[in-house]
Order: structure tokens, then sequence, then C-alpha cells
């Protein structure tokens, strides 16, 4: 019953359900502008929305405001964006809206949104600064109130000419801070400007904000004339101070002259301005009385509207001269006055161009501290010595007075009596009086000749015009008149330098005379030559008053003109430079002076050659690079070679030398060539013809190794520290050969292989293995050697050095150190050495020639030496087996002997250092020659004994004390053993003993007790 009644609800559901799909309806409404919670100043807003209905294409929607009808429309289109406009204005307020549309089948209302109307204006009210505020503060801080009708807070910002400052969070009607720091000193426009939420705005206009922190600036300080120069005559004497002026900020407040420099009534004026920047102030002189001529400076000072100071840009015054008359001071000697001729400055009215004329009087006897009384009259009374009409001076230049104080020292004027020797001379300071160096006419009175002499300016020194010189003859002197463009020293007969000129030898030629000749002419110019000097290197030729080896003599009887002729004696050849120094009578003695050199080369030997590679009798077996240095004194032609064969046939004809780096070269392809002897010859020719082709070179072209035709050891088996010795044969082809043994060593046990390596002239190599076996020692044996073993060495070792510079230590290391006990070979030869060669080998019984150290021997060594001369002192070093040591006494027991021929010398080494196989020691001997380390022959110091109570101590032995490290001490006799027998009798009972303990142990443990 239940689930009958379930399924008729079931299908009841069904049949409504589908009924209402099956009828139309607006299914949504949906909003679009205005904003849901937004602000419009449009009191008849535009209201859009978007209807969609499942049947109608159009239908009928109502826009509702505060739920009453504000807009309808009858054809909103189905699923499209619809505008309906509010057809009555809205209040200023806030209004909820929505739309309800309607279609055949049924109506739907949206949601509700929410919209402020606000169309009235914020009010803005600034609160401070003032307009036209002034600070010296770049910070502008706004106070300022903003009020609106509904809007809580609103949107604002600072306008300023630097910029914009925002405040979006502005309150209403609440006084507010916005701040802006300028960068720039200023009037700077400002305002603030508001609006509220829908959008509507408002200005409170402009401001002016005055920024001033910095100083008014003066960029220019000068006057109303052209010159500075300013009297108390009319036209001269009102002076106007005229100042560029500028403030960037608030404006200049004032400006005030200084005047209190030039000492009239008024002192400080304020100054006016007159157009712009342009200020000035005037005052009137009224008194030059008792002022010096001299310069004076006049500044502005002043302030801008804020307080701030001025600052002057360039120079911030002027200089203006104040005068009542020019006039020449006297000298502080009151050697020198004034003449009437000269000017009156008072007279001057253009002081840019003023034609100064000056007439110094001197007393010359008074200036020259005396003269002889045969002088004339005049020299002792204030003569007019000269004239100067200065064109056109310009004393607007404060340097000008200062020039005309410094004329009664500036102007000197010595004038030397006929038959003297020097030189009449009026010297001009053109240093001092350079205000003064314009186109200038000068007259010199009373100068002692009688006829116009020659006037010469200072050597460098600029101005004098010779076509204006003029001469007035007197009785005994004249005047003479001349004109200028500056000033200088003036000089009257002789003041040029000699000239010099070379007839031989020419400069840059080449002479093959080694006493050539000097030809020199020499030339006084207006006076003879006094003396003259000619050097070459250190040795010099002379002629003067007392001497003439240069055989200088006159052209003519009297007259400037000179020659000299010598011939050099032995110059060497080389570069020569012939320097000849010449004075004449001009001037001061001794007179001018000139020198002048030339250069030559002397060549009378052909050209050094020396072949650097290949060297003589060399061997080689790949390409080289030939190398030969050519040297001379003037010019190389030719550098060329040429290579013969074994027979002396042409291998390669005359061939140019290339340079390389200062070197002459050519390549060598001895990596291919046939092998056999070659002889190298070098042709060197200078451009004077000497030829030398004499220098030749012989070498070797060997690739071919040598040949081993037998390699043997003395035994293949052998036991610790025996004595083992290998022979090697070898041959080749060309050159000679040397063997070396490597690898023979009998100090531990074990399998090893012994090399022969033979290597040619060449240093073409081949190489031969034997193996051998060391077996563990069976019996002791004494570690001295036999006598009657073969005197081959078991190991040997060639070093080669090219060359050794005299007095330098050269140091030879020994590469076959493992088997050889030599480690270095240190030396310092008197003369220099080249193709230096030392062989070091190692022998198990005494080298030939030598005889048995009577002392435990650890190893014979012999040193053969190739090339060495002047060696008087050699340090070796060397090592010594820790076994064999510690069976010889201890380090203190090892001694190194050289043989001298006769006997073994002894030489206590000093031990360096240890390591886990080896002691190593550094020794000194006088020279090379056969060597053994053994043991010393020198007593140790033995430890003093114990002795029991009551019993006497032995008496020790005697003890030779040690020698110094490096000085020879004779060797020992030989020793007696027998101590040393029972010293071994008791170790061996020591070890027996030892081994039945072990042996008992061993015993216990396997039994289990």
């Amino acid at each position: 019953m239940r689930n009958r009644i379930a399924d008729a609800s079931l299908l009841l559901f069904t049949f409504a359900l589908l009924a209402t799909l099956a009828q139309g309806a607006i299914v949504s409404n949906v909003l679009s502008t205005p904003l849901n919670g937004s602000n419009t100043s449009n009191a008849t807003p535009d209201f859009i929305f978007t209807s969609v209905s499942t049947t109608d294409t159009t239908f009928n929607c109502t826009v509702f405001v505060d739920a009453a009808p504000s807009g309808t429309s009858a054809a909103v289109a189905n699923g499209s964006a619809t505008t309906i406009t509010a057809n009555a204005s809205l209040t200023q307020a806030s209004h909820a809206w929505n739309v309800t549309c309607t279609d055949t089948e049924a109506s739907l209302e949206s949601s509700t949104y929410f919209l402020t109307v606000d169309s009235t204006a914020p009010v803005v009210t600034y609160n401070s600064p003032a307009n036209n505020t002034n600070s010296t503060s770049p910070l502008l801080t706004v106070n300022f109130t903003v009020t609106d009708n509904l809007a809580p807070t609103l949107n604002c910002n600072l306008t300023t000419d630097e910029g914009i400052v925002l405040n979006a969070s502005v309150l209403n009607n609440t006084a507010t801070l916005i701040s802006k720091t300028f960068a720039a000193n200023g009037a700077h426009n400002w305002s603030v400007a508001c609006a509220d939420a829908a959008g509507t705005g408002a200005n409170a206009g402009g401001r002016i904000y005055n920024f001033d922190n910095t100083s008014l600036s003066i960029y220019g300080v000068t006057t109303n004339q052209t010159d500075i120069f300013y009297s108390n005559e009319s036209g001269n004497n009102v002076l106007t101070l005229i100042v560029n002026a500028s403030d960037a900020g608030v404006g200049i407040q004032y400006l005030t002259a200084n005047f209190t420099a030039l000492g009239q009534p008024t002192t400080l004026l304020n100054m006016t301005n007159y157009a712009g920047t342009m200020w000035n102030a005037s005052i009137t002189i009224t008194s030059v009385a008792g002022v010096n001529f001299q310069a004076y400076n006049l500044s502005v000072f002043g302030q801008d509207n804020l307080g701030n100071g001025h600052t002057a840009i360039g120079q911030g015054f002027t200089t203006v001269l104040l005068y009542n008359q020019t006039y020449m001071l006297p000298d502080a000697q009151g050697c020198m006055q004034r003449g009437a001729a000269t000017s009156n400055l008072a007279t001057a009215t253009d002081f840019n161009h003023v034609n100064l004329v000056l007439e110094p009087k001197i007393n010359l006897s008074c200036q020259l501290g005396g003269i002889d009384p045969a002088a004339p009259a005049w020299m002792s009374q204030f003569m007019t010595v000269a004239l100067l009409n200065f064109t056109s001076v310009n004393f607007t230049d404060p340097a000008t007075y200062t020039a005309l104080q410094l004329i009664p020292s500036a102007i000197q004027i010595s004038i030397v009596a006929p038959g003297e020797f020097g030189d009449s001379r009026i010297f001009f300071n053109a240093t001092a009086l350079a205000a003064l160096s314009t186109n200038t006419t000068i007259t010199l009175y009373r100068l002692p000749f009688t006829s116009r002499p020659a006037i010469e300016q200072d050597v460098g020194a600029a101005g004098f015009n010779g076509s204006s010189l003029s001469w007035a003859q007197g009785a005994t002197d004249g005047n003479l008149t001349f004109s200028v463009y500056g000033f200088s020293g003036y000089n009257v007969t002789d003041n040029s330098t000699p000239t010099i000129a070379f007839v031989t030898p020419v400069n840059g030629s080449i002479t093959t005379d080694s006493t050539p000749q000097m030809n020199v002419s020499l030339n006084g110019t207006m006076t003879q030559i006094s003396e003259a000097t000619f050097t070459i290197g250190g040795t010099t030729f002379v002629y003067n008053s007392t001497t003439n080896t240069a055989n200088c003599f006159n052209v003519t009887a009297g007259s400037e003109r000179f020659t000299c002729l010598f011939n050099w004696s032995a110059l060497t050849d080389g570069a020569q430079t012939l320097t000849v120094a010449a004075w004449d009578y001009g001037g001061v003695d001794p007179g001018n002076t000139a020198s002048s050199s030339v250069s030559f080369t002397v060549d009378t030997a052909p050209p050094a050659v020396t072949i650097n590679t290949p060297a003589a009798n060399s061997w080689h077996n790949s390409n080289f690079t030939i190398n030969v240095t050519i040297t001379e004194s003037g010019t190389i032609v030719k550098r060329q070679y040429t290579i013969l064969n074994a027979t002396g046939g042409t291998h390669t004809a005359w061939t140019n030398l290339t340079n390389s780096s200062g070197y002459w070269t050519a390549a060598f392809a001895a990596g291919t060539e046939a092998e056999g002897n070659y002889t190298l010859q070098v042709n060197a020719t200078d451009s004077n013809g000497f030829v030398n082709d004499s220098v030749t070179a012989v070498f070797w072209v060997d690739r071919t190794s040598p040949s081993i035709s037998s390699f043997s050891l003395s035994d293949s088996s052998v036991e610790v520290g025996d004595s083992l010795s290998g022979t090697c044969l070898a041959s080749d082809s060309l050159g000679g050969v040397s063997t070396s043994i490597t690898g023979i060593s009998t100090s531990s046990a074990g399998s090893k292989t012994a090399t022969c390596t033979a290597t040619d002239s060449a240093g073409n190599t081949a190489t031969s293995t034997a193996s051998y076996t060391v077996a563990s020692s069976t019996s002791s044996s004494d570690s001295g050697g036999g006598s009657g073993a073969s005197y081959a060495a078991v190991t040997g070792s060639t070093v080669f050095i090219d060359s050794i510079p005299a007095g330098t230590t050269a140091t030879f290391t020994i590469p076959a150190y493992g088997d050889i006990a030599f480690g270095s070979i240190s030396f310092a030869p008197s003369a220099s050495l080249s193709n230096v060669e030392i062989t070091v080998k190692h022998y198990d019984v005494p080298p030939f020639g030598s005889t048995e150290l009577a002392n435990p021997v650890y190893q014979y060594l012999q040193v053969e030496e190739k090339g060495i001369t002047g060696v008087t002192a050699a340090t070796i070093t060397f090592k010594v087996d820790l076994a064999w040591i510690e069976s010889n006494d201890g380090v203190d027991a090892v001694s190194l002997y050289r043989w001298n021929g006769n006997a073994w010398n002894e030489y206590k080494p000093t031990l360096t250092s240890k390591d886990g196989s080896f002691a190593y020691f550094t020794v000194t001997v006088p020279g090379l020659s056969i060597y053994a380390i053994g043991k010393s022959s020198q007593k140790l110091t033995a430890p003093t004994p114990t002795t029991a109570p009551g019993t006497t101590p032995a008496t020790p032995a005697v003890e030779t004390a040690p020698a110094a490290p490096g000085v020879p001490v004779p060797s020992a006799a030989p020793k007696q053993t027998f101590a040393w027998l029972i010293v071994i009798a008791v170790l061996v009972v020591v070890a027996v003993v030892v081994f039945w303990v072990a042996s008992r142990r061993r015993a216990h443990k396997r039994h289990g007790y």
C-alpha cells in the first residue's frame, strides 16, 4: 500500500515540473551601471542592465528608484544591454534602484543597487602660509580645510612648479597638512585642489612661496671710465662704481659701495638699481694731495630680503688709481735723477694712450763707484745719458706705475773706454719694464766711439729695429738713436759667438786611417780667437796664448779667422766624436763661446765573427739553427755562410744569413741530412772592403744509435753485501761512445735487473739489461772490500754543464743517487770554464791507482772530470745506509777519505739529516779525486765505567780529538779484532738464549700450560 502511494506522488511531481518548464518566464535581470555603491554628479543618470527571457524577444522593463518608477521601456531586447535614463532629477542623497521586467508569461525583479547623487562641489580654504611668504627653508607646508555636503573623505593634491603631492584621504571639514620640499631657490607657485567621490572638484587658487637660502650674487664690479685713473681735476674726478648683481630668491634688499680706501669724505654709499640687474653709486674726488701713485681696490657688499649676504662670482672688486703727477724716483744710491723732459701726467687726458717721455740723468762716477781720474769731466756730473719716448703707454694697467718706479734700477749703462777689453752696454730690464714695452724711440748719449758702433740686442730678446738706427758723431763720442718694439740689453762692438766649421773629418764619414787629419776653421766674429779645445774621448788638443798643440794660426795676420790643422794619434776602431769649443775676445774675459761636434767612424779591421751554433766539433742528431754573431765598427755589406761536406765539397753554396734579434741565423736540417762531418764557413764584409771569411766550425751529424755488443755481470747470483760488477762493450759508427751501468746493488735481497746505457757523441743511446739475484747473507763479513777483484765500476753517472763563469758556484747533481752514495758536487772555479763534464763511479774495491783503506768501507768512489781547472775546494754531499752506520759505531764514526796520490786523507763530514733508510752528510775537500766512505780512524769518547766500592776503575783509553769537518786526519792503523770477536760471541749466546726461551713458550702454549 505504501509503495503505491509513493509511486503516485512521484508521478504527480513529474507532471507538475513538466508543466512549469513548458511555460515562458524572465529568467535573469543583471544590473550593470551605475555600479553598486558608486557616486555621480548627474541627477538624471543612465541605468544599464541586461534581461533574459525564455520565450519573448522583446518585453517590458521598469527602473524603480527608492521603490518609485523612474523610467520604463517596452522594447527591451532579450539578452541585450538596455539603457533607461531617469525620467526625473534625483535629489542629492543616497538612492536604491532596481529593475522589474515582464514578458508574456511572468515578471522578475532584479537585485537592488545603491547610488549616491552629489553635484555640489567641495570648498577648499587655505589656513597657511600666506601668499608671497618668504622663507630660507625649502620645505613648504600647506595647512588647508576642505568641506563637502556629503563626502566623508576627499582626494586632494598640492600642485607646485616642481611637482604634485597627492593625499587621497583628506577628512571632510578637517584641517590638513601637505608638504613639498623645493630644490631650487626662487618664487614657487603652489595651489590645492580637492574632489569628492562623485568627481566634483574645487581649487582654492594659486599662491606664491618665496624660498631663498643663498646669498645674492655680484657678477662684476667696474667703473664709468675706460681707464682706472682719477684725480681731483674736472672731467676726471667723478668716480662711478657699477655692479651687476642678482638674487635667485626674494630679491636684493640693498647694495653698498665701499670707497673707504680712497681717503675721500664719502666712504660708504648705498647703490641704486638703475636698470635690470645693474646698480651704481658715484662720488667726487676732492683731494689727491700726498696720494701715492698706487692701486686702490673698491668693493661692494649687500644682502637680500631674507638677510642672506653676497657672494662674488669672479672678482668682487675693481681697482682704480689716484694721482697728482707721475715722476721718476731717484735710485737708492742717488746716482740717477729725472730730467726736465720727463712727461707730467697731470696734463694727460687719456690714460689708455699716453705718450710718455723719460729723461734719466746719471752720474757715471757715482754709479760705477769711481772712475779713472783721466776720464772726461762729464762722467762725474749728472748728464743725460738717454731719452726714452714711449708711444701709447696704457696707464690703466697697474703694472705701468710699478715699471715707472723701477726705472732707476731697470736701466743700466756701462761705457768702456777705448782700447780696453769688453763691450759698452746699455741694458733695459725687460721684465721690470714690461708694461712700457711698446713702440719706443731711444737716444743714447755720450757713447765712446768715433764711428757708428754695432748695436746688438741680447740673444733671444725681441724688439730691436735696426732700420731706424742713426748716429750723431761728436768730437770724442756720439749719440745713438734707434727704435725698439720691446726692451732688451744692447751691446756695442762684439757680442757674437765664434763660428766653427769642420773641413775634415766630414760628419758621418768613415775613415780607414787611425791617425786622421783634423782640419777646422774658426772665426771670432769681430775679435780674434782667444782659446780653442779639440776633444775626442779623454784626449784634448789645445790652442791658447801659451799652448798650441792644435796647430792653430791666423789666416791673415791680425784677423779673426783661424785654421787649425793637426793629426790625431792612434784612434781605436769604432764611432768617434770630435768636439770643438772656441772663445773670442768679445765681452768679458774669456769672451763669447761656442761649441760644435762632428761624428765619424774609424774602421781599420774586418768584421769580427763568432760562430755560436754549432759549437766546434759538436755532434747533432736533429735540426738546429746556425747562430752567428757579427760585429763591426763600420757598415757591414755582406753576411753569408757556406757548408762543406766531409770531402771538402760544397754542401751549401754561399747563402745570406738572416737577422734574428741581433744574431745572424740559418736553418740546418741535421735531422735529414747525410750523417758525417761538415764544415761551416762564414763571410762578413764591411763597406771598406775588409773581409773576414776565416772563421769555421766543424760539426758532425749522427742519428744512428750506438751498438752494445755485450753486457754481462761478474756473477748472476750473489749474497747481500757481496761485490758485483758489470762489463759493457759498445761501439759507434762515427763518434765516441760512453757507457754507464745502473741498477747494481747488493744492499738488499731479491731478483734485480742491471742496465747498461751506451751514449754516443750526438746523444743517441742504446740500452741492454742483465738479471741477477741477491740472496740473504748466510755469514757475517767485513764491510771493507777485498783485494783481487775487478776494477770495473759497479755504477757510473755523468753530468755535463756548458759553461761556468769565474767565481760562480756550480753544482753537479748525480742522477744515479740511488746507487751512488754521492748526491752532489759543488765548486767555484777561479777562471771561467766551458764544456765541463764530471763522471762519478762507485766501486766495491779500491779504484785503480789507490790502495785498500784499513778501516771498514761503505763505498769507494772515483770522480773523473773533463774541462775543469782552477778548483781548490769542492763540497760533496753523500748518504750512508743506517744499517751500515749502526754496525760501525754510529754517525759520529762516518768519515770521507780522499786519495792524495800516495795515501788516504780523512775528512770529517757534517750530518745534515736522516730519513728511515739513510743518514745524509756534507763535507768540503781540496779538489776532485778518488774517495772512500768508511769508518773513522779517530777514537770515540768511551763512557765512564762504573766501579763497585773498593775496586779500582780501569784506565780509559787515550782518545784522539776529533778533527773539524773538512780537515784531513791521518788514517789510523788497522784495528785489533780480538775485542770484536768477544762481543760477537756474547751476542750469539744471547741470541741462543732468547731463541730457547721463545721456543719453550710456544711449546707450553701447544700443550696447554
